[in-house]
């Protein structure tokens, strides 16, 4: 039986979660949120990890070797600000070809060392082994911020969805290099930057729950659905769609929406909160676009969208065994996810 047979990579997931134990004491949250969340001395620490796997998350087709190692970090900052913390300390470790050049090696850890100096990030170790492709791992410990870590489940019927910025664009990029059109419109697929942790701490100010945009944005708002066991209805108009994401519907014949979607990557935040915070919030962050999209639905589970007069139903979202068409991502000679 393959991963695909039985529901995909969240399906694995809670196979092996039902395998370990129960946690510890000082264990506040495991697995199902961004971060675990472990109390030690008092302090509560943010704990998260994330890879890149050449062919599948990356491709020095397209990619510099600096690019990589920035987009490691951010996606693991995304992680710790989704929870409204502050990041801290990183361990890094790598896979390499035996072959690979020191160069190579080199300028993905320049890039790794500039993102962690914009984010405040102190890289305190990792590990070095060999392999037949580049593998490019990266464990991040933060620290929650003052509001505490804001989890996936503290959302409720009628607060409002919100997200951050605006969403596809970095599946439109995808979509731009995998069309062989340069990189134009790549910028957000090539170098993704997180939400700045102060600016997360203020959403946590007043949010219920939070996510960040990794696998589209149905895909994340149904895992705020799952946790805290409501329904969500987006409003399709309302989705703030990235630039790039029009230019591929112009240029590649793109569906803006479906990018924005499932296509993921975005690094953005995803939020709930009761409606009469949400002028709060947009005054306490008055740079940060914040686009309110729909609501959480008690009556209803799952995700559905308001397009054109109708509701529909929404599954989507990226799934590391299970891949849409429409939003592979490979390098053109290394296979795909």
């Amino acid at each position: 039986m393959r991963i695909a047979d039985i529901g995909g990579e969240e399906a694995l997931i809670a196979l092996l979660a039902g395998m370990l134990p129960p946690a510890p004491a000082d264990v506040d949250r495991g697995i199902g949120d961004d971060c675990a969340v472990i109390r030690i001395g008092g302090a509560a620490l943010l704990v998260t990890a994330d890879t890149l796997v050449e062919g599948t998350h990356f491709s020095f087709s397209w990619h510099t070797p600096a690019e990589v190692g920035a987009k490691l970090m951010e996606c693991n900052v995304s992680d710790i600000v989704a929870m409204g913390g502050t990041p801290a300390h990183a361990v890094v470790s790598v896979c390499l070809p035996p072959d690979t050049a020191v160069e190579t090696v080199r300028d993905v850890y320049a890039g790794l060392v500039e993102s962690a100096a914009r984010h405040g990030v102190a890289i305190v170790g990792g590990d070095t082994v060999h392999g037949i492709e580049h593998v490019y791992s990266l464990t991040l410990i933060g620290r929650a911020g003052p509001y505490g870590a804001v989890s996936r489940s503290g959302a409720r019927p009628g607060d409002r969805i919100c997200v951050t910025g605006s969403v596809g664009g970095s599946a439109a990029g995808l979509a731009f290099l995998q069309a062989g059109r340069g990189r134009t419109y790549a910028g957000r697929h090539l170098c993704p930057h997180a939400v700045p942790a102060p600016l997360g701490q203020e959403i946590a100010r007043y949010a219920t729950a939070m996510i960040d945009v990794s696998d589209g944005l149905a895909t994340e708002v149904r895992h705020l659905c799952e946790a805290s066991g409501t329904g969500a209805l987006l409003e399709r108009d309302a989705i703030p769609l990235a630039p790039e994401a029009l230019a591929a519907r112009d240029l590649l014949g793109c569906d803006p929406y479906e990018l924005a979607l499932s296509g993921g990557e975005d690094y953005e935040l995803v939020f709930t909160l009761p409606q009469e915070r949400l002028a709060a919030l947009r005054r306490a962050v008055p740079r940060l676009a914040i686009s309110d999209i729909g609501a959480m639905d008690a009556k209803e589970t799952g995700v559905r969208i308001r397009s054109g007069g109708k509701i529909l139903g929404l599954k989507g979202g990226y799934d590391h065994f299970v891949v849409p068409s429409h939003v592979q991502r490979h390098s053109p000679d290394s296979g795909t996810s």
